[in-house]
């Protein structure tokens, strides 16, 4: 983004000396503001110093407020908070098991041993080419943020250098034929790298694949030293019904293919009589209040726990239609106040990065029982997706305080106030993005 001149401040310092500070200062103006926390309005402004957003509201307002400050109109756009993609698997991007059942889905369970097995055939210049070019599309799609599970060694680096925000969540999936300690301890070596890094945009997560790949030992000690160590967990539940029937009675697909496949031998574990929910729960796992992948196959008192836990759920409805996943109870996960983010999981290069096409499939293919207005569901694709990262405090809507990522989405023609949202959802695709903003910079499309 091109600078203002910029102005002089003085800064007191911790001793009772005073500095001179110089701040950059920028006035974004647009026929609309998509505030996302509240209402959208005409005519508005948003007003972001350096890295930070400090004030919103009317043109005429914010103009004779900061009379100093550059301004930079878009004036048959909205401006909105940049899209959050709260899980990706980048390091899949050009995997595609079988093209040729692309309308007719896959099995999950196989295409998940193949992604598995994809990603040990991998070279580190496969998987930087995956990050490259998955986070040039994100940014193309409006996204600002994303949340990825996978592997980073070697990664770190270029994630730093990258425009994009980015939660990494080093993913603990492994076979028979590595330790599940070793892998274990991987995971953590690169969260401590990760943190090393020191970025302003990039932190770290921690990401075990799901309840069944890892024993209740494992979990337990993962989610207190994530706890410790106050970073966020994610990981994949009830995504499918074989994985209640695993917990419930340790049989079904799991037990009888997935085993025998991944090489985690014979012993299988008890049979629980539990929800994936409830067996997290009483191993202590929530108490990190920890993002859902999936959440597919919920039943009412899994509702009240996660409710209870403050835990998070993230939607990938395209991937869930395509692999036969069902899909998570939207009205009742909202009634109870429990966030829902959207994410395009692992397939996307099936289809798209872009969150707008997860948006459009939600409005269009949801049943009537499960239908969302446009507010709802860019609210998911913003600061639910946030909260799903544990970053609501700094991104996910327009207001003072916030980090300065936005997008400025062209508008159609026949755009009114009144139907904002529901054309936005409608017509947006990559070409409509015209500015990308993150951290007060510009983003080269």
């Amino acid at each position: 983004m091109k600078q203002s001149p910029g102005y002089n401040r003085e800064i007191a310092t911790p001793f009772g000396l005073a500095m001179t500070q110089t701040l950059f200062m920028k006035l974004l103006t647009a026929a609309y503001i998509l505030p996302i926390n509240q209402p959208p309005f005409e005519k508005g402004t948003v007003v972001i110093e350096d890295q930070k957003i400090i004030d919103v509201g009317p043109q005429d307002k914010m103009r004779a407020k900061y009379p100093e400050a550059e301004v930079e109109d878009f004036p048959q756009a909205v401006l909105m908070p940049g899209l959050v993609n709260a899980h990706t698997h980048l390091d899949l991007l050009f995997f595609d098991p079988n093209k040729s059942k692309k309308e007719t889905g896959l099995d999950f369970f196989s295409w998940l041993v193949s992604g598995w097995q994809h990603r040990k055939n991998q070279t580190l210049a496969d998987r930087r080419n995956c990050l490259e070019e998955g986070i040039r599309q994100l940014t193309r799609s409006g996204t600002t943020t994303v949340g990825d599970a996978g592997q980073f060694f070697g990664m770190i680096p270029h994630a730093v250098n990258s425009p994009m925000r980015m939660v990494l969540f080093p993913e603990i999936l492994t076979g028979g034929d590595t330790s599940i300690q070793e892998a274990y301890e991987s995971a953590f070596s690169q969260v401590e790298e990760i943190r090393s890094a020191r970025s302003d945009r990039i932190t770290a997560g921690i990401a075990p694949y799901a309840a069944y790949t890892l024993s209740r030992h494992l979990l337990k000690i993962l989610s207190q030293q994530a706890s410790s160590l106050q970073i966020p967990v994610k990981i994949h539940v009830a995504e499918t019904f074989a994985e209640m029937q695993f917990f419930y009675e340790s049989s079904g697909e799991i037990a009888e293919k997935l085993f025998p496949t991944m090489g985690w031998g014979e012993t299988l574990p008890p049979a629980y009589r539990k929800t994936p929910v409830q067996y997290l729960e009483s191993i202590g796992f929530l108490e990190t209040s920890p993002t859902l992948v999936g959440g597919n196959h919920l039943a009412d008192p899994d509702l009240q726990i996660l409710a209870k836990t403050k835990s998070k759920v993230v939607h990938a409805p395209r991937c869930n239609s395509h692999l036969n996943l069902g899909n998570p109870p939207l009205k009742k996960l909202r009634k109870l106040k429990i966030p829902v983010a959207l994410g395009t999981d692992a397939i996307a290069s099936m289809y798209s990065l872009s969150l707008w096409d997860e948006m459009r499939y939600i409005s269009d293919h949801c049943g009537e029982g499960e239908k969302l207005n446009a507010e709802d569901i860019l609210h998911m694709a913003t600061l639910d997706g946030a909260r799903a990262l544990n970053l609501e405090k700094e991104i996910g809507s327009l207001e003072a305080g916030k980090e300065a990522d936005l997008v400025a989405v062209r508008l159609p023609q026949n755009t009114s106030l009144k139907k904002l949202e529901q054309n936005l959802i409608a017509h947006t695709t990559p070409r409509e993005i015209i500015s990308v903003i993150i951290a007060g910079k510009k983003v080269k499309l």
